[in-house]
């Protein structure tokens, strides 16, 4: 009688053992799940932030070319008015001088000078746009990182029940 109950008390502990791994196999995989959410929660969080500044500087780099760009014609009108101020107090407000060449010639340098600027302007741009893209491929590529991890995690915690399941 005595080996019978012997039996029975290591067939107890051999379905205790078998049941606590069910458990941990729960605590385990929560554990992983919590880890992952946690991690892509601060990897969207992070691109939130780094969408927010791209936005403000692409906000500021456009803002910034429209006011050189008013700017740029405010300058020319009043060069133009200054010239013309001058010419007429020459005596030549009636010119050709006055009426054509000074406002070709104005409008020539504050074209070269527009260009500059929209030149400035849309690399400035295309580094921003250069920029955001690789900064949403990292994005991506860290994410596909935390899943896989996550999938390697869950592997391991496999084969370690499975191992403590062949233990008993």
């Amino acid at each position: 009688a005595s080996a019978l109950s012997q039996i029975d008390d290591q067939i107890g502990s051999v379905n205790q053992g078998l049941g606590r791994i069910g458990n941990q196999r729960n605590i385990g995989r929560e554990n992983i799940g919590n880890s992952y959410n946690s991690s892509l929660n601060k990897l969207f969080g992070d691109k939130a932030t780094a969408q927010r500044d791209y936005e403000t500087n692409k906000t500021d780099t456009t803002q910034g070319f429209l006011g050189s760009r008013a700017g740029l014609r405010e300058g020319a009108r009043n060069q133009l008015n200054n010239v013309k101020r001058l010419l007429g107090q020459a005596g030549a407000g009636s010119s050709s001088a006055y009426n054509e060449a000074a406002p070709l010639a104005i409008g020539k340098e504050s074209n070269n000078r527009f260009e500059g600027v929209k030149s400035q302007f849309l690399g400035n741009v295309g580094k921003l746009e250069t920029q955001w893209g690789d900064t949403e491929r990292n994005f991506g590529e860290y994410e596909k990182e935390l899943a896989a991890d996550k999938a390697n995690k869950e592997r391991e915690l496999e084969a370690g029940l499975a191992q403590t399941e062949l233990g008993f």
